[in-house]
């Protein structure tokens, strides 16, 4: 994966202005130090004082270039803690079934690969960008795995039915090489003579294509350490726009959040006070004898007290929330 977030100037710039500041400053002391000369000293100093007065307008223009892509950076921000979150699901990849499954997945949630369920993805390149070294390694192994499968599956079952072997079910086990081939036997081939034999033959089959297999693992280790490069890079990313960003980014992105529960906390204090009025009201018109008593009055009065309350209550949440 290659990141387009942060600029190299942007990663290293800061850093190498101080360490440029902290040599200019041991060579100004350093010369006033060793020099007599009023003249040259003032001169020394005048320009050392320039120089800092330079470097601060320099990182106050930096401060205010990465402020104004606060915005910009969310929309990284969301797209990476998306992918993060797809990359946690991966395990530890210590079988070809967990790294079958996990491109796939990835496949799906990026939109890759040739798959036509894959063209409509849900993470798209927004700050970074998918190599195609990345996508050969995953059709090598994605393919190698996939014919060894199929072939691997289809020759057990022709192999029970040419030999007339009754069986419950056909052989398709996901998770292929950690299969208990002894116990699926057991469950499934119901002729027990035929039972040893059919075990013998799928092991035959895995010692005829245990190179094919060992190239699969090593595709297998080789690409782990490939999604795992890619997973550190990406959290890195996400850490530096956190660090960067701070509050201003947490409250920007959980602002939609808020604003969406402070629409409905509204909608329920307004539903509160329609509903509180009706009620008021029907008091009201049952007490109502040709003209207002005592009663309808402080009864009109609650009215306003509640009201006022209520919208009080709904401001304030609302200037809390912003």
């Amino acid at each position: 994966m290659r990141f387009n977030i942060f600029s190299v100037w942007e990663i290293i710039g800061k850093k190498l202005i101080w360490v440029i500041i902290i040599i200019v400053s041991i060579v100004a002391v350093a010369f006033y130090f060793f020099t007599n000369n009023f003249d040259t000293t003032y001169i020394a100093a005048t320009t050392y004082a320039m120089f800092l007065f330079l470097v601060g307008i320099i990182l106050s223009n930096m401060d205010k270039k990465i402020n104004l892509l606060l915005y910009r950076r969310k929309e990284y921000y969301l797209t990476l803690k998306i992918l993060n979150d797809v990359f946690e699901t991966r395990g530890q990849m210590e079988t070809d079934n967990e790294m079958f499954k996990f491109i796939v997945l990835l496949w799906t949630w990026t939109g890759r690969g040739s798959c036509e369920r894959n063209k409509h993805p849900v993470i798209r390149e927004n700050g970074f960008r998918f190599k195609t070294n990345l996508y050969k390694m995953e059709c090598n192994y994605y393919n190698k795995y996939n014919d060894f499968q199929n072939s691997f599956f289809n020759d057990i079952n022709n192999y029970i039915d040419n030999n007339k072997i009754k069986s419950k079910e056909r052989f398709s086990e996901l998770l292929l090489l950690g299969t208990n081939y002894e116990e699926w036997v057991l469950q499934n081939i119901e002729d027990e003579g035929k039972r040893e034999e059919v075990i013998t033959y799928i092991y035959s089959l895995i010692a005829k294509q245990q190179e094919l297999l060992d190239e699969i693992e090593i595709d297998r280790k080789h690409l782990k350490k490939y999604y795992d490069r890619c997973n550190k890079k990406l959290v890195w990313n996400i850490k530096r726009i956190e660090k960067l960003y701070g509050d201003a980014l947490q409250n920007l992105v959980y602002g939609d959040e808020q604003m969406s529960l402070v629409i409905e906390e509204v909608k329920t204090r307004l539903e509160e006070v329609t509903n509180k009025e009706c009620e008021i009201e029907y008091s009201i018109n049952e007490r109502l004898s040709g003209e207002l008593n005592r009663h309808t009055q402080e009864v009109l009065k609650k009215i306003d007290t509640v009201c006022y309350d209520l919208v009080n209550e709904i401001k304030c949440s609302i200037d809390e929330n912003l």
